[in-house]
């Protein structure tokens, strides 16, 4: 799904939850809290499009991505950077994308994971049952094909809780990692083998 939200040229964002005829203030706190932002699939939906148009309730124009990407930044924590194509996301740390998933919800659990492969632009065949354990699979397939050490860069809010291993269990867990940068791949990052 993710190659299609790149490849098209304009997506519409329909806000359920948007009331239309508010202030430019009311506007940006009802935007800042609708449901849109919290959904797991919706990640993609907003960083992959060249362009955006959200819409309220009513069908009335809110803005676009380009527009409202002070207020998209700010509830999302995606850069602004990445938000305008300025930057590809692959240029973020792992530890940053997943922070932006950080919160994020699906009717399935599994889907947590599988609504983020496009964005690491890696694949795992979906096993819909397997609960937390897709997660894991993720990260196992994120590091076939990457040397970004960040993706070991969380932190559970529990303590005492058991992680299970240096794997994350849930996104959730980079919330406070997005400020993280990979290094530079030089002579002294190379993996070895």
């Amino acid at each position: 799904m993710y190659r299609y939200y790149r490849k098209a040229k304009v997506c519409y964002a329909y806000l359920a939850d948007m009331p239309s005829g508010l202030s430019s203030r009311s506007v940006d706190m009802s935007f800042r809290t609708c449901r849109w932002f919290t959904r797991g699939w919706t990640l993609q939906e907003l960083i992959a499009p060249k362009k955006i148009v959200f819409y309220a309730k009513d069908w009335e124009k809110i803005g676009t991505k380009a527009s409202l990407q002070g207020i998209i930044t700010d509830t999302t924590g995606v850069p602004s950077r990445v938000l305008l194509g300025w930057d590809l996301p692959s240029k973020m740390s792992i530890a940053a994308r997943m922070s932006w998933a950080a919160g994020r919800m699906t009717t399935r659990i599994e889907d947590r994971a599988y609504s983020l492969m496009g964005m690491f632009a890696v694949y795992m065949s979906p096993i819909y049952g397997e609960g937390d354990h897709a997660f894991i699979r993720l990260q196992e397939e994120i590091l076939k094909v990457s040397d970004d050490h960040t993706i070991f860069a969380w932190k559970t809010k529990r303590s005492g809780s058991k992680s299970g291993g240096i794997l994350a269990t849930s996104p959730d867990v980079f919330e406070a990692s997005g400020e993280y940068e990979q290094l530079d791949n030089d002579s002294d990052n190379r993996r070895p083998g």
